[in-house]
């Protein structure tokens, strides 16, 4: 039990160093998993989990089954991590959990919620769009607490995708952490990219609110400095959402942006062409060689 341990964790540590491992070697690991499985721990099945999702193997459903078996008997000592990894190691796998491990995963999240850190909150809010499911109300209450107590620890990133996140469920988060997360947005600003700022701005129109007016310049300002970096879809998210949102962006950043779009016009597909010109018309943008 103790080698299969090690052999495991070798095989996670591997998987990160982006090696592929022999697939009679994963044959033989998968044959010991299941006859020691009853023996595992937390780590022990998310590590397990975690190695095939990173290696992209698909283990079997025997194994599947039995991990989560055993994940279900000795899920009250499951952390906000373990959690968290569990639900992302399922939709990396593109595994669909069980209802009953679902159920008992976001019971036991509500049980150590103190002691999610911000990381842990989006993630577990990226899992459930990662699976199709849509987390308990109680789950998503609880969340919400948490990240208003420790949304000082939010970077650009973990910001962006908390909103995100919750635009993608269709759930509206309250009007506390909005203005928690927009007052945090001002202070770490200056590491949004491009990414950060499309998806900030996207969940603001998608959501609803109105985004604080110090916040659009800010983002405005940061967007005309990374600008460089812009793809097809972060250009049309960013049109899209101050059209939707009925603010009439900057000329120096539509110039920006206009730039940008004929940079990178190769990469536009369908959706994002007809979203783009219908922002053009709609914000009257005088742009014709974009058109």
């Amino acid at each position: 039990m103790k080698m299969l341990r090690h052999a495991l964790q070798h095989a996670v540590e591997l998987a990160t160093l982006g090696w592929q491992l022999e697939d009679a070697l994963v044959a033989g690991l998968t044959v010991q998993a299941l006859e020691v499985q009853g023996g595992f721990n937390p780590q022990n099945i998310i590590n397990t989990l975690w190695a095939f999702a990173t290696l992209g193997q698909h283990p079997k459903d025997a194994l599947v089954a039995g991990l989560t078996a055993w994940a279900l008997e000795v899920q009250g000592r499951f952390n906000p991590q373990s959690i968290v990894n569990t639900l992302w190691a399922f939709a990396t796998l593109d595994r669909q959990p069980v209802d009953v491990l679902v159920v008992g995963l976001m019971a036991r999240a509500l049980e150590v919620q103190g002691g999610f850190n911000p990381q842990n909150i989006v993630n577990m809010l990226w899992a459930f769009v990662m699976i199709g499911r849509q987390p308990e109300d109680a789950l998503v209450v609880g969340l919400t607490v948490q990240a208003l107590e420790v949304q000082s620890g939010f970077n650009s990133q973990v910001i962006a995708n908390t909103l995100w996140a919750f635009t993608t469920l269709g759930q509206h988060p309250n009007d506390a952490l909005v203005a928690g997360l927009t007052a945090w947005a001002l202070e770490v600003q200056g590491g949004f990219n491009p990414q950060n700022i499309a998806n900030t701005l996207w969940a603001f129109a998608t959501l609803g609110p109105q985004p604080d007016d110090a916040l659009v310049a800010e983002l405005t300002v940061r967007t005309l400095e990374v600008q460089g970096g812009l793809k097809p879809q972060d250009i049309t998210n960013t049109l899209w959402a101050f059209a939707t949102l009925g603010r009439q962006p900057q000329d120096v950043l539509v110039a920006g942006l206009t730039a940008e779009a004929l940079e990178v016009q190769g990469g536009f597909n369908p959706q994002e062409i007809a979203n783009t010109l219908w922002v053009i018309c709609l914000l009257c943008i005088k742009s014709p060689d974009v058109v």
